[in-house]
């Protein structure tokens, strides 16, 4: 495992506390709609090597 400056969020909370007291829902740094398609783009790219979260279900498994 690396080593990880205590800081490297830093940014980004302040980015968040930001848009918190000037009542903003979203940062326009980062709209929502860019948000989540990192996130789609992360999934198809973990999809595709195989990685998995222990909560997530296996391929093909039924869901609750």
């Amino acid at each position: 495992m690396r080593d990880v400056p205590h800081d490297s969020l830093r940014h980004e909370a302040a980015e968040v506390m930001r848009c918190l007291r000037a009542g903003e829902r979203e940062s326009p740094l980062v709209p929502l709609d860019g948000a989540h398609a990192v996130m789609r783009t992360l999934d198809a790219v973990r999809e595709r090597i195989g990685v998995r979260y222990p909560s997530e279900a296996a391929p093909g498994a039924a869901q609750a």
